[in-house]
């Protein structure tokens, strides 16, 4: 075996440097994966919760809930019960808004966000409790004009 100068370990320290490099690489970007899938999970779970908890004030408020059977009876609000209604139904676009933003971010994977879409699109089309033309009129000042544009696409038919 031929002894190695300075320059030939030099070399060897060269090739071993890159495959270290290269792995350390493949870890980085395996990492950023992991952090990723996490990440989404995350904010499909901060949905939920969200929904979970806003859903919930209709069943623990007597205000709430008569404004609900009132709705499904087909028979009108009172003011403050209208009010209560309103501020429900913003709480809930606000949550669609919000992950309307986290799919385009890909915050949100596809598959989720089409699964979430279908829910709001399904809560927000409900015969009796869906949101109607002239709230959403009133309000979609408040909303980007992105999601102002699907909601329109999805429940009025662009309208």
């Amino acid at each position: 075996m031929k002894n190695l100068g300075l320059a030939g370990w030099a070399k060897i320290a060269e090739i071993v440097s890159g495959f270290a490099v290269v792995i350390s690489l493949l870890v980085v970007a395996y990492t950023v994966s992991q952090n990723t899938v996490a990440l989404r999970s995350s904010s499909d779970d901060a949905v939920y919760a969200a929904l979970r908890e806003i859903q919930s004030v209709r069943f623990t408020s007597p205000e709430l809930a008569q404004a609900v059977v009132l709705l499904r009876r087909n028979e009108d609000l009172s003011d403050i019960q209208q009010v209560m209604w309103n501020e429900y139904q913003n709480l809930i676009l606000s949550i669609w808004e919000n992950t309307y933003f986290d799919q385009d971010r890909e915050i949100i994977s596809q598959p989720d966000w089409q699964d979430w879409n279908a829910y709001f699109v399904a809560y927000f089309s409900d015969e009796h409790e869906g949101l109607n033309k002239e709230l959403w009129a009133s309000v979609r000042g408040w909303y980007s004009d992105a999601f102002v544009h699907h909601v329109d696409q999805s429940l009025f038919n662009g309208q």
